[in-house]
C-alpha cells in the first residue's frame, strides 16, 4: 500500500532550454562529439535541453521529484531542479511559466508537471547536490525523435517540448545523431579542474 501511495504523489521538476553556442565558444566537449559524428555540426545555435543520468538507470530523465509535505509543484520543482543540477529558479519564477502538464494515470501513477525555462546560461557550472542520484548531466539536442533513450515521464514530455522550441527554431532536426554532450556529474564540492577547458562550467556536465 505504501508503495501504490507513493506512486500517487504528483511530480514536479523543469525542462532547462539553452541554445548551443558557435563552436568557437563551446567546450571541446562539443568538438569531441562532432569528430565522432559529424551530423552534430548541424545542430550549432540549436536548442538543447538539460538532461540527467539517475544513477543505476540506463534511459535519461529531465529534472524532476516527487513534491514533499504541502509544497506547492512551483517549490517542488525549484528545489528538485536545484538538488539535481545546482541551477536555481525560484518557485515564484517557474509560477509564471509555461509547463508541460503529463498524466500518468494509466500507469496509476501522480500527474507530473514540468515548468519549461528558456535562456539558461550555456555554461553554467552545474553540479549535482544530492549524493548517490544522479550519475551525469548533459545538453541533449532537441530534435524530432531524442538523441537517446529516455524515461517514460520524459518520453510523454518530449512532443510538447518539441512543439515550444518550434516557436522559436525555423525548423526542428529530424534525424538523430546518436550523440550528445556529456560528462560525469561532478559533486557539489568538487572543484573545476584549471587544467580542463571542457568542464561541466561549459557544457553543463551535459
Amino acid at each position: 500500500l505504501y508503495i501504490q501511495y507513493k506512486k500517487l504523489i504528483p511530480v514536479a521538476g523543469a525542462a532547462l532550454l539553452s541554445r548551443r553556442p558557435p563552436r568557437k565558444h563551446s567546450t571541446t566537449l562539443v568538438a569531441q562529439d562532432i569528430k565522432e559524428n559529424p551530423a552534430l555540426s548541424t545542430l550549432e545555435n540549436h536548442m538543447y535541453v538539460l538532461m540527467i543520468k539517475p544513477v543505476g538507470c540506463s534511459c535519461w530523465a529531465l529534472p524532476k521529484g516527487k513534491i514533499e509535505g504541502n509544497e506547492t509543484m512551483a517549490i517542488a520543482a525549484s528545489r528538485e531542479v536545484k538538488q539535481e543540477t545546482g541551477y536555481k529558479v525560484e518557485p515564484s519564477v517557474l509560477e509564471n511559466l509555461p509547463y508541460i502538464q503529463v498524466d500518468r494515470s494509466a500507469i496509476s501513477a501522480g500527474p507530473a508537471r514540468l515548468y519549461i525555462v528558456d535562456d539558461v546560461p550555456w555554461n553554467f557550472p552545474f553540479a549535482v547536490e544530492c549524493k548517490g542520484e544522479v550519475e551525469k548531466i548533459k545538453w541533449v539536442p532537441v530534435t524530432v525523435r531524442p538523441t537517446r533513450t529516455l524515461s517514460s515521464l520524459a518520453s510523454s514530455a518530449w512532443p510538447e517540448l518539441v512543439e515550444h522550441v518550434k516557436t522559436v527554431e525555423k525548423t526542428i532536426p529530424t534525424i538523430v545523431p546518436p550523440m550528445s554532450t556529456e560528462i560525469p556529474a561532478r559533486s557539489e564540492t568538487q572543484q573545476p579542474s584549471s587544467s580542463n577547458n571542457s568542464q561541466p562550467t561549459s557544457e553543463m556536465n551535459t
